[in-house]
């Protein structure tokens, strides 16, 4: 770096410059090490816990088709052996209710593995918003049609408080999609033996000129410590999760100036909150991208 100033005789008049150079070079090197060192942790903590989220359904896959190869008596070759006598000892027709399981097992596994994929890329791309004047309340409703098996398994009660006069306004109705299946969806894994799930969208009254949703449920919810991280990529505490979603979310938000953050309920439970402005234009849009 080079510093330059003024050389004055003691009038004041100026009769040149002097300067003093810095060899920085060093220190540019040291500061390129540790931006390296921090994306080399970033990259060993992702791909450690992406590589946990794979593991576990592969060892299930592996482990079905272990019980697969005993219960259907093959030859060396691979090839099914005519037989009355199932693999568990018992003559007979084979256990069709254990094979239904065997195959449930290796179907939910290789789900689990494109989940962990497909949430991996969505996470590492690109944001780029497609605006168009939608309405809130219809976009919730299509995501709760979309997890309404997920809803009915769980004996959860679903209520909805729409503001009448929260207006359509202009946001990427995909992306916006994704944040409410994300937020719905973990509103009922947080509810394992039921409860209620209460969805709000109106005016904001903590900011003018914004939309508030909220999504809130009656689960356990969280430690304190933890309610700020449930927004950190990879973090989570469910056993299949991957901990991309919310994270995904939140940038989702971000990326329409609006924010997000969770709180835990007086009574039992969490809600995560949701604020966008309701003044977003095309020639704002805003992008941003992140890499692991």
């Amino acid at each position: 770096s080079l510093t330059i100033y003024p050389a004055k005789k003691i009038s004041g008049k100026i009769i040149g410059v002097e300067g003093i150079g810095r060899n920085i070079s060093e220190t540019k090197m040291l500061e390129a090490e540790l931006e390296k060192n921090k994306n080399l942790a970033l990259l060993g903590e992702f791909s450690g816990a992406v590589a946990h989220q794979i593991r576990n359904p592969l060892g299930n896959i592996l482990t079905s088709i272990n019980l697969l190869q005993k219960f259907l008596p093959v030859d060396e070759n691979g090839r099914l052996i005519e037989t009355k006598q199932a693999a568990t000892g018992k003559p007979g027709l084979l256990n069709q209710q254990y094979l239904s399981e065997l195959f449930g097992n290796l179907r939910d596994s290789v789900n689990n593995l494109n989940r962990v994929v497909t949430e991996m890329l969505q996470y590492t791309r690109t944001l780029k918003l497609s605006l168009s004047v939608q309405q809130i309340d219809l976009i919730i409703d299509e995501t709760l049609n979309r997890l309404r098996n997920h809803i009915k398994g769980k004996t959860i009660i679903v209520q909805k408080r729409f503001d009448s006069n929260l207006p359509p306004i202009r946001f990427d109705a995909v992306l916006m999609s994704q944040v409410f299946q994300n937020v719905i969806q973990n509103g009922i894994e947080a509810m394992e033996k039921g409860g209620t799930l209460e969805i709000f969208s109106g005016l904001a009254e903590q900011k003018e000129g914004y939309a508030k949703i909220a999504v809130k449920d009656s689960g356990p919810g969280l430690a304190v410590s933890e309610t700020g991280k449930i927004f950190h990529p990879m973090y989570t505490t469910k056993v299949s999760g991957t901990g991309l979603g919310l994270s995904l979310s939140h940038r989702i938000i971000e990326a329409h100036k609006g924010t997000m953050w969770a709180a835990n309920n007086p009574e039992k439970g969490m809600t995560i909150h949701i604020l966008i402005p309701m003044n977003i234009h095309e020639e704002k849009q805003y992008t941003k991208g992140r890499t692991a």
